[in-house]
């Protein structure tokens, strides 16, 4: 018996595991159920786990934590392999409740297709047996009922599949002769004129073009003229259209290459960012334990509870996020007025997590090579993404003494001042804030706010070298005072790394579950950002497919900027 498939969701693979200690009885049961459900399952839809569990066992879960929600294509693989699993720990016959099992070998004969056609067809929902034959072995088979909903579902690819043969060389040559002639007529391009000759031949565009480009690279008179290496601008500039949001086909086209080398492309200008980059890191003694990873980054502090932003009660957009691009000034004075002294502990917490992230991304930016890997690199930006939101909270806890030290120096409310003293005074205070968070040392027993008031009284001092005059109180109307990117500027990687505050207000309008992957993803609703991998276990989805999901929400979010912006 061949090695059957591997999970891709961790639920159904764990379900899985529990069901083949069942009775021979109850197995078979929960087989017949498995097959209906995967009837009903829709690809883009999300299935609730518990449901799914209920609908396979009859017994509803009991979870601690919330129900995750798997994604119909990939539960649906998943059942199918589930299917599979169950049915060769079974003795079905080949005309088990009546109905008619039919080999491999004669499926693709019958629908006129390869055997390697087949093994896709059970990726994309032709339900499969093991059936114990007359000769005493197992083999996968189908039965004829499913196969008949199958043919259903998808009439129009299996014909097409069933026509399709190899290209001779007669045909081959016939394409080369017609792209060297289009190329001389009208100087198309090898992938304009794959796309033509593709239609024209009933062929695949990725086939012609393999053909064309094989014949080149054997040629001594190639067709086409082949750019060479993607260069650095050429890289910096697909790097920017990417998150612009210009689509991975469309730069494949305008640079006469495959997605695969775009993808290339922006993965060299990923690395070349973070290696551009200097983490500064404060050696802690807790840093050097052997569970320090386990211990500090899973602290309820610094996992939770990060979009607690000073001021930001009147700055969130109407999607609920916060709008750190714009921020009221006179809020968040009075905010900082009312603000307790930080405790120490959560203080100590988020320090630790955000040297301790700081010192795992520079580690692992060493090792990232000439070539980086995606997940590297998207393990790298995580940590990154989620250092900022600590630092974020470090700052709003050190911000109250830094503004309680300009107002000593005033010897005024700073809210008196004029408007453009207050955001000068305030954008002062967050730099000197942030800098301390860069330095600060628990271990040495300083104190975030003490360093932070004592910083910025130096700042004043040295900036001003004189007595500041007292002037008569200015009174300002709530929300005349608007801070520009007040929280948005703390480290250099949030330029590329983050999600822009315009777009993080649009989320709530994509659809599921494009609209979870980019909220977990950035960490939109105070949790940890997460990566692909992460990402990829709770949906039940591949890495690549998580990757994909988010590429397209974002394509989907600059749109919806710009038909806000139209409007």
């Amino acid at each position: 018996m061949p090695p059957h498939p591997r999970f891709r969701v961790p639920q159904i693979k764990d379900l899985n595991r529990q069901l083949l200690y069942a009775p021979a009885d109850t197995r078979r049961r929960q087989l017949d159920a498995a097959e209906q459900l995967v009837r009903q399952i829709e690809p883009d839809r999300l299935y609730p786990q518990d449901f799914v569990i209920y609908r396979i066992t009859g017994y509803r879960p009991d979870l601690v934590r919330p129900a995750v929600a798997l994604v119909g294509e990939a539960l649906q693989t998943d059942l199918i392999t589930l299917i599979q699993r169950l049915s060769a720990s079974l003795d079905l016959s080949p005309q088990d409740a009546g109905r008619r099992a039919v080999g491999c070998r004669e499926l693709a004969r019958r629908l006129n297709v390869s055997a390697k056609t087949i093994q896709r067809y059970r990726k994309q929902g032709l339900v499969c047996h093991y059936v114990l034959f007359p000769d005493g072995r197992k083999r996968l088979a189908c039965f004829e009922d499913s196969l008949s909903r199958f043919r259903r579902s998808r009439e129009r690819r299996i014909d097409r599949a069933a026509v399709f043969g190899r290209l001779s060389a007669r045909e081959r040559q016939s394409i080369i002769l017609e792209a060297d002639r289009l190329h001389r007529l009208d100087g198309r391009t090898l992938n304009a004129a794959a796309r033509g000759l593709a239609g024209r031949h009933g062929r695949a565009h990725e086939t012609v073009r393999s053909i064309l480009r094989r014949h080149d690279r054997g040629s001594a008179r190639p067709i086409f003229d082949e750019p060479g290496p993607l260069a650095g601008r050429d890289i910096r500039l697909i790097y920017r259209a990417r998150r612009k949001g210009v689509g991975t086909a469309r730069l494949a086209r305008r640079f006469s290459k495959t997605r695969a080398s775009i993808h290339r492309a922006i993965n060299l200008r990923r690395g070349d960012l973070l290696r551009g980059l200097t983490l500064r890191v404060v050696h802690l003694p807790m840093l050097d334990r052997d569970d320090a990873e386990s211990v500090i980054l899973s602290a309820p502090a610094v996992t939770g509870g990060l979009d607690e932003v000073l001021g930001s009660t009147d700055a969130r957009g109407p999607e609920g996020r916060l709008n750190q691009k714009d921020m009221d000034a006179l809020n968040l004075i009075e905010a900082a007025h009312l603000a307790a002294e930080p405790d120490s502990h959560t203080e100590a917490a988020l320090i630790g997590g955000y040297n301790l992230l700081k010192r795992r991304a520079s580690r692992m930016i060493v090792r990232l090579g000439g070539r980086p890997a995606s997940a590297a690199l998207d393990f790298v930006e995580t940590d990154l993404r989620w250092a900022t939101l600590l630092k974020c909270r470090l700052v709003c806890l050190g911000l109250p003494s830094a503004v309680r030290a300009v107002e000593q120096t005033l010897h005024q409310p700073l809210a008196a001042q004029p408007s453009e003293e207050i955001r000068d005074l305030l954008g002062r205070a967050i730099e000197v804030t942030a800098e301390c968070v860069e330095k600060i040392d628990p271990g040495r027993g300083q104190r975030l706010a003490h360093r932070c008031g004592f910083s910025m009284h130096r700042t004043l001092a040295v900036a001003t070298r004189r007595s500041v005059p007292r002037r008569a109180a200015t009174r300002h109307r709530p929300g005349s005072i608007r801070l520009q990117r007040s929280f948005d500027l703390l480290n250099p990687w949030q330029a590329w790394l983050e999600l822009e505050p315009e777009l993080a207000g649009l989320v709530g309008r994509l659809a599921a579950p494009g609209s979870e992957l980019v909220t977990l993803r950035y960490g939109l609703q105070g949790q940890r950002p997460l990566r692909a991998a992460e990402l990829a276990g709770r949906f039940g989805l591949k890495e690549s497919a998580v990757e994909a999901w988010i590429r397209r929400s974002e394509v989907k979010l600059q749109g919806l900027r710009r038909d806000g912006r139209g409007i």
